[in-house]
């Protein structure tokens, strides 16, 4: 499976936006059944406005195209933490049909890479505890894991916040000598 990485352009602003509030609202629901996260056709068309808006102002996402299709999306910032610069990770998402074939993995270190390049060594990742990310990011050898209070719409929830230092030589563990891909 031949899969592309490269930065998202405008054009991509509609297809990012479906994923994101598709995978948002699976994970989310099953995570937090009492909310709704079914998402309207105009809650799709806010998305795409804001990050077709990101996307002309610099924001960067990252994109995964197999077959001339999008199927994953990752999105990351430069933040400062206690004087420090640290990469951040907003989005990150992977079609259901595409997770656990090494897309995510190489979209996480097309982000380090990135990052080494200007120079930032470190990085923060916010992910929500209940879901089955955390175990995504285990592979890569974290430094730190914080767990915090993160607001998603108008829930305040658990999270986990990971850092990263050092990412110039961040590696993928394998669990028990299998890949867990995701």
């Amino acid at each position: 499976m031949d899969v592309i990485i490269e930065h998202a352009k405008e054009k991509d602003a509609l297809e990012l936006s479906k994923i994101i509030m598709s995978i948002s609202s699976k994970v989310y629901s099953n995570t937090f059944p009492e909310d709704n996260f079914d998402f309207s056709e105009q809650d799709i068309n806010n998305l795409e406005v804001v990050i077709r808006n990101r996307i002309r102002h610099g924001y960067i996402y990252i994109i995964a195209i197999i077959n001339g299709k999008i199927v994953g999306c990752i999105n990351w910032e430069i933040i400062l933490k206690d004087s420090k610069q640290y990469g951040k990770l907003n989005d990150f998402y992977i079609l259901e049909d595409y997770q656990r074939k090494g897309i995510g993995s190489k979209l996480f270190e097309e982000v380090c890479k990135e990052l080494s390049q200007k120079n930032i060594n470190n990085m923060i990742v916010i992910t929500i505890k209940g879901t089955h990310s955390i175990e995504f990011y285990k592979k890569y050898n974290y430094k730190q894991l914080n767990v915090v209070n993160y607001k998603i719409r108008n829930l305040i929830v658990k999270a986990y916040e990971i850092i990263y230092e050092d990412i110039t030589h961040i590696e993928r563990r394998e669990k028990d000598g299998e890949p867990g891909y995701i």
